[in-house]
């Protein structure tokens, strides 16, 4: 541990070495009395044989113990073996070191493997401290039954045979290791060179010139191009802009270009264009320069060509592109310009030697038709998880490249079909999208994930009984996921199953508590249910999770309109009109609001203000400002005039069908004392209207018979959702 934390002392123990290690296994291979270690690689060197050189022997105990393969297997699995001690005769009683085991006994157990990949010694090994003797040792056979052995001397190897009584010894054979040595050059901390198997374009980037003008990062002509990242402050940095300036001659024989990016700005205050020409002088830096700037960056991590999981640039860092905008390989630190040419040169190669070229630490590869497959659906893994970066980073169509390379692959890959028709979805071409899903499905009719996007572009279509189908085969094939049922439920709520579709929202949060998106959908499905009070909690629990949604605010200042909550209806309605001040819906409920506490001057603002926005898109907003235009109790702000003609439009807009806007009608031409035509359009609104609703129009009609105009705080109209 070092300051509270571990600390990494693979150097000091002879372990820092840049192999790409998958399994380890321990034994005392050359019979000396400590443990040796074998390793094996995924690459070269792929087998490391690591001797222990340690030369103390006699304080070793080797123990080899065997079933009677009855009770208890030949190689004696699961036994555990213990090993008492007792300290030495006329030893000082002085503190012992930190590695002294504080109990006196030892224990091992006979296990048949050691991790992956790996067996060790079956032999177990104790390293008996020099201050102790060993008493006795225990061993607990896994069939049953315990037996002791006595007799035993540190720095030797004995057989314990099960049921046998005593320890039977070996003697120590002398082995020469018949291996040859070699030294390996360890990699210097950030110095490291990743060389592409597959050569894959990179999407459009863009560099600062030193005016600030955007420009495209793209090879000239037949040449590549090594883009340098470098800073003022980077001594390493600048060695490398020397270095290559030390070098124009070969690089530019090479057919190579280089541009060199200052990151200055990233972090502080960038280079100007005279300070930046000025110390390029210096070294006399004869390549194209600029600036590199924060769009650009985000673009290398997005598709991970920085490897970087912190978000800082290791520096100096270069990448080199081929002339088609391929990317070859990129530099973690200083990298010598021998090695940049090499690879400027290496051209396309069959795939067992580009996986070669690739590897970081030399040697060769298997080429025989097994080893083909395995690296061709490497490089199908591979160009599937570029395409993944490309998508998210919104380059849909470099993302389908990708996706079709892996179908020359492998034509039938389901996941190369999948993503390719969701790359496509996501590019807005939804014929092309529907003809991979409908193959996918041909191939594996239950292919969840497929029905689940077709229904999708049903839904976007508002093929809405389509996407209803497609829904309903994807939860059978899955039945616990959340979005399936969401989006079931949208495909219901247009269908007007509103019943239904609460049931699929109602299950879609009961899989998801979290699924904020279907809280907001079912509190718009309760408004619409007239469950008002039940919408309430729903949009709480957005707002408190999430305040910035603005349309929750929406939903729930027009639930507290309905039931009467005014106020608390004007605060949601603001601070959502804060946010969207073109929503026409929003001026026109709080204008509600507003007529119904009186506040005459608010609520006319407000209708005269979604009229504003768009006086054709809502007859509503025209026919609630008509009716407090006629019927408001106070005569300032009565206008008979305007009533009638936002209630003419208002009715022009719903083909004169609508019997709220016939019934408004009606009140503006009482308003201005014209009671027959008040009467003839009362009556057809009451021959429009719903049975629960025609008493309270007939009470109006009568006025109007007696030649009286109506008066009213507000018309109880239904908010606009």
């Amino acid at each position: 541990m070092a300051a509270g934390k571990f600390a990494n002392i693979s150097g000091s123990g002879g372990f820092d070495l840049p192999d790409d290690g998958r399994s380890i296994a321990t034994a005392d291979w050359d019979q000396d009395g400590d443990i040796d270690l074998w390793i094996s690689n995924r690459n070269a060197p792929r087998l490391r044989f690591m001797r222990n050189n340690s030369s103390n022997p006699s304080q070793s105990l080797a123990l080899r113990l065997v079933g009677d393969g009855k009770h208890t297997n030949r190689d004696a699995i699961g036994a555990r073996i213990e090993v008492y001690l007792n300290r030495k005769k006329n030893q000082p009683a002085t503190p012992q070191p930190k590695f002294v085991p504080d109990s006196d006994r030892l224990l091992k157990t006979i296990r048949a493997g050691e991790g992956f990949l790996s067996q060790s010694s079956k032999w177990a090994h104790f390293g008996i401290p020099k201050t102790m003797e060993i008493e006795k040792v225990v061993v607990r056979w896994p069939g049953g039954g315990t037996e002791v052995f006595s007799n035993i001397d540190a720095g030797n190897r004995y057989v314990l045979a099960q049921h046998a009584g005593s320890a039977k010894s070996i003697q120590r054979p002398e082995r020469k290791i018949a291996l040859k040595t070699g030294v390996q050059k360890q990699n210097q901390r950030g110095d490291i060179t990743f060389r592409m198997p597959v050569r894959a374009e990179v999407p459009p980037l863009f560099f600062e010139d030193w005016k600030g003008k955007k420009q495209l990062i793209i090879p000239n002509g037949k040449k590549n191009l090594l883009i340098l990242f470098w800073a003022s402050w980077c001594p390493s940095c600048l060695l490398e802009l020397k270095e290559l300036a030390d070098f124009e001659d070969q690089i530019r024989a090479a057919n190579l270009n280089v541009l060199a990016l200052s990151v200055d700005g990233l972090e502080g205050s960038p280079l100007t264009e005279s300070e930046a020409r000025r110390l390029l002088n210096t070294m006399n830096f004869p390549f194209a320069s600029g600036r590199a700037n924060r769009e650009l960056i985000g673009q290398l991590q997005s598709i991970n060509i920085l490897k970087t999981e912190n978000g800082e640039i290791p520096l100096p860092f270069s990448f080199l592109l081929d002339d088609s905008n391929r990317l070859i390989e990129f530099h973690r630190g200083p990298v010598r310009i021998q090695n940049i040419l090499e690879a400027n040169h290496t051209e396309d190669a069959d795939i067992v030697s580009r996986f070669e070229q690739a590897s970081t630490l030399g040697g060769i590869s298997l080429s025989d038709s097994v080893a083909r497959d395995a690296l061709e659906r490497a490089e199908a893994t591979g160009r599937l998880d570029y395409g993944r970066k490309l998508e998210d980073a919104g380059l849909f169509d470099r993302a389908i490249h990708q996706y079709k390379r892996i179908l020359d692959i492998s034509p039938d890959s389901e996941e190369a079909l999948i993503h390719l028709a969701v790359a496509h979805s996501k590019a807005g071409d939804l014929a092309t999208a529907e003809k991979h899903f409908d193959k996918i499905l041909k191939l594996n009719p239950d292919s969840a994930i497929s029905r689940a996007n077709l229904g999708g572009i049903y839904l976007t279509r508002k093929q809405y009984a389509r996407a209803k189908n497609e829904f309903d085969k994807a939860i059978k094939l899955s039945a616990d996921d959340p979005q399936l049922y969401f989006q079931r439920a949208m495909a219901e709520i247009n269908l007007d199953q509103m019943e239904q579709s609460l049931e699929d929202l109602n299950r879609a949060i009961f899989l998801q508590p979290d699924f904020l998106n279907a809280h907001f959908q079912r509190g718009l499905c309760l408004l619409k249910l007239n469950k008002i009070k039940m919408s309430l909690s729903d949009f709480d629990i957005v707002i408190v999770k999430n305040p910035s949604f603005i349309p929750a605010y929406k939903g729930r200042g027009i639930a507290k309109l309905q039931l009467g909550m005014y106020e608390d209806s004007i605060i949601d309605l603001t601070t959502a009109l804060e946010r969207s001040p073109s929503d026409l819906e929003l001026y026109n409920n709080r204008g509600l609001a507003y007529s119904a506490l009186g506040y005459f001057a608010f609520a006319i603002a407000d209708f005269e203000q979604a009229l504003e926005i768009n006086s054709e898109k809502d007859p509503g907003v025209l026919n609630n400002l008509a009716w407090l235009l006629a019927t408001c109790s106070k005569s300032e702000f009565r206008n008979g005039d305007l009533a009638l003609k936002y209630a003419t439009r208002s009715c022009e807009q719903s083909n004169w069908g609508n019997y709220g806007a016939l019934d408004t009608l009606a009140a503006a031409n009482a308003e201005l004392g014209r009671f027959s035509a008040a009467i003839k359009w009362q009556k057809k609104a009451i021959s429009n209207a719903p049975e629960e609703v025609k008493a309270e129009l007939r009470e109006r009609l009568d006025l109007y018979k007696r030649k009286k105009p109506f008066r009213a705080i507000s018309k109880n109209s239904q908010a606009q959702k």
